[in-house]
C-alpha cells in the first residue's frame, strides 16, 4: 500500500507538470515522452535504492529493548494477551484491490483477443508496411493492421487515410496504448491514470497529424478529418477520426511554439530529484552494521569473529548474544565506552536494551547497552547462579540436533527455585522462549494452527517472518510461529 501511495503521488505531481506547461506546446514528440517517463517513474521510484553513508553513533539505540526475564519473579509475562480477532480491514482492502486489477487484466486480455480473432478470420490486402482489413466499422489501426472504412472516400483520401495510420504504425504508437491500458488496470483507482491515457492518445494524433498537415496541406487535411469524423470508444486502436475533432483541426492551424520554449523540459530533471528525496527507498550503508534482533536470550545468530565461550566468571556474554563476540568487542554502556571485562561484572537483569553490531571478520564486533542502576554485581552468589544460567542455556542450545526445534532449559532464580526455559528455534538459529514454574506448560502455533511439542520436533525448523511469546495465564504460556506475513494476517482475521 505504501508503494501504491507513493506512486499515486509521482503520477498526479508528474501529469500536474504537464498539464501547467508542456500540454499547449506543439512539441508532440517531447510531450508524448515526457508522459511515458511519467508512468515510468511512478513505477520505478518508490523502489528504487537511493545509497547514503553514515556513521554509527556511539549512542546506544533505544528502540531495540531486549527483554530480560526477572529471575525472581515468576512467571514471566513475556507479552500481553492478544486482543479478541477483528476484521482486518487492510487485508480486505488488498483483496478488494487485487481483484479489481484481475478483472481488468482479463478485461484488456480479452481486448486483444477480440482485436486478433478479427485479424485472423478477415481477408488483408498490403499496402507499404501495413496490413489492410476491409470493414464496415469506422476506420482504425492497431501495430501494422489496418480496419479500413472505404465508403464514400476517394483515392486520393484513402492515401491519406493509409498514411495516417502508417504514421502511427512507424511511431510504435500501438505499444503506448498496451503500456498507458496495462498501467491504468493497476491504478484503477486515481483519476489521472484515466487523464494521462486520454492526453496521450491526444498526443498520437497530434502527432500523427502535423507530420500529414506539412505534407498533404493543413486544409485538405482538415477537410478528410471532418469526413471521417466518427467515434471510436472502448478498442485498444486508433480511430483515424478520434474526438474531438475540434481540437485537432486547431492544432492543424496553431503557430509552432518556440524553440525556446524546448529548455521547459529541463524542469524533468529537478521534478525527478524532488521525487527521488521524497518517495525512493533510502538505505544507509556503514561499517557497522547492527544484528536482527530476535527475541530470546541466546539466539543463534553468529556474528563474524570468533566465537567466545562463557566461562566461571562470564554471564552476559549468553544471557543474550554477547557469547557470540570475539574475546575483546567494543562495549558502550549507557553511553560510555567500558574495557570488554566490564561483561564480566554486569548484572543480566539491569539491562535494559542491547544491540549487536557485526564488524569485519578481523574485529570481535561491538556490543551497546543501556542498563539501570548500578548494573555490576554487588552479591557473589547472584553472579553464580546467573553464570550458571547462562552455561546450561549456552550449551542446551548449541547441541541442541538440527531435527529439534524445540528445548527445556533448567533454569534457578537468585531465589534458588527450579523453573525452566522453553525455547523454539528457528531454521537461521532465532529463538523464541518462555519460562515455566513447575506445573506450567506450553502451547506452540504454527501460522494460527495448535500443535504439540512432538509436532513441533516433527515438523522441523522454519524460516520464519515472526515469532511472538506470551508468558503464563491460567498455567499456560504461548509461542507462535508466522512463516509469512499473509498467514499472520489470516490468523489475526480468524
Amino acid at each position: 500500500m505504501n508503494y501504491l501511495l507513493a506512486a499515486s503521488l509521482i503520477l498526479t505531481i508528474f501529469y500536474a507538470g504537464y498539464w501547467a506547461l508542456f500540454r499547449n506546446l506543439t512539441f508532440h514528440t517531447l510531450n508524448r515522452f515526457y508522459l511515458l517517463l511519467t508512468i515510468s517513474c511512478s513505477l520505478l521510484i518508490p523502489v528504487l535504492p537511493v545509497w547514503s553513508t553514515q556513521t554509527v553513533s556511539e549512542t546506544p539505540v533505544s528502540e531495540n529493548v531486549a527483554y530480560q526475564p526477572d529471575l525472581q519473579k515468576l512467571p514471566i509475562r513475556m507479552l500481553p494477551q492478544m486482543e479478541p480477532s477483528h476484521i482486518d480491514w487492510l487485508q480486505v482492502g488488498f483483496w478488494l484491490y487485487g481483484s479489481v486489477v484481475a478483472g481488468l487484466v482479463l478485461w484488456l486480455l480479452t481486448k486483444l483477443l477480440t482485436i486478433m480473432y478479427q485479424i485472423r478470420r478477415q481477408p488483408h490486402t498490403s499496402w507499404n508496411r501495413l496490413r489492410v482489413i476491409t470493414t464496415k466499422k469506422p476506420t482504425a489501426s492497431f501495430l501494422k493492421w489496418v480496419f479500413l472504412n472505404e465508403s464514400h472516400i476517394t483515392p486520393s483520401e484513402r492515401e491519406m487515410v493509409l498514411m495516417h495510420e502508417y504514421g502511427h504504425y512507424r511511431r510504435l504508437h500501438s505499444l503506448d496504448i498496451l503500456m498507458v491500458e496495462l498501467f491504468q488496470c493497476f491504478f484503477w483507482f486515481h483519476p489521472v491514470a484515466y487523464w494521462l491515457k486520454k492526453s496521450l492518445v491526444q498526443i498520437h494524433e497530434y502527432e500523427v497529424d502535423t507530420s500529414l498537415a506539412q505534407q498533404y496541406g493543413a486544409k485538405p487535411y482538415a477537410q478528410v478529418l471532418l469526413t471521417f469524423a466518427v467515434s471510436q470508444q472502448g478498442m485498444l486502436t486508433h480511430s483515424f477520426a478520434r474526438h474531438p475533432i475540434k481540437n485537432r483541426i486547431e492544432m492543424l492551424f496553431t503557430k509552432s511554439s518556440s524553440t525556446m520554449k524546448k529548455a521547459l523540459f529541463l524542469l524533468l530533471l529537478p521534478l525527478i530529484a524532488l521525487s527521488l528525496v521524497l518517495f525512493a527507498q533510502h538505505k544507509v550503508t556503514s561499517n557497522e552494521k547492527p544484528d536482527l534482533y530476535m527475541p530470546g536470550r541466546a539466539s543463534m545468530v553468529i556474528l563474524e569473529g570468533t566465537r567466545y565461550k562463557p566461562n566461571e566468571k562470564n554471564s552476559v556474554r549468553t544471557l543474550d548474544r554477547a557469547y557470540l563476540l570475539g574475546k575483546n568487542p567494543v562495549v558502550i554502556i549507557n553511553g560510555i565506552r567500558y574495557n570488554p571485562s566490564i561483561l564480566e561484572q554486569i548484572d543480566p537483569l539491569k539491562i535494559n536494551m542491547t544491540l549487536f553490531i557485526r564488524e569485519g571478520t578481523k574485529n570481535d564486533g561491538k556490543i551497546v547497552m543501556q542498563a539501570k542502576g548500578n548494573f555490576r554485581f554487588t552479591d557473589n552468589r547472584k553472579r553464580t547462579i546467573a553464570i550458571r544460567n547462562a552455561q546450561i542455556t549456552y550449551k542446551a542450545l548449541t547441541t541442541l540436533p538440527a531435527s529439534k526445534a524445540v528445548v527445556h532449559v533448567p533454569q534457578t532464580t537468585y531465589a534458588g527455585n527450579a523453573y525452566e526455559d522453553v525455547y523454539y528455534m528457528s531454521k537461521i538459529g532465532s529463538t523464541a522462549f518462555v519460562s515455566l514454574n513447575p506445573g506450567e506448560k506450553v502451547e506452540f502455533y504454527l501460522d494460527g494452527v495448535k500443535h504439540t511439542e512432538q509436532e513441533m520436533n516433527a515438523i522441523g525448523r522454519q524460516r520464519i517472518f515472526k515469532m511472538q511469546q506470551i508468558g503464563c495465564s491460567n498455567g499456560v504460556a504461548t509461542i507462535k510461529v508466522f512463516t509469512s506475513p499473509l498467514k499472520e494476517y489470516q490468523n489475526d482475521s480468524e
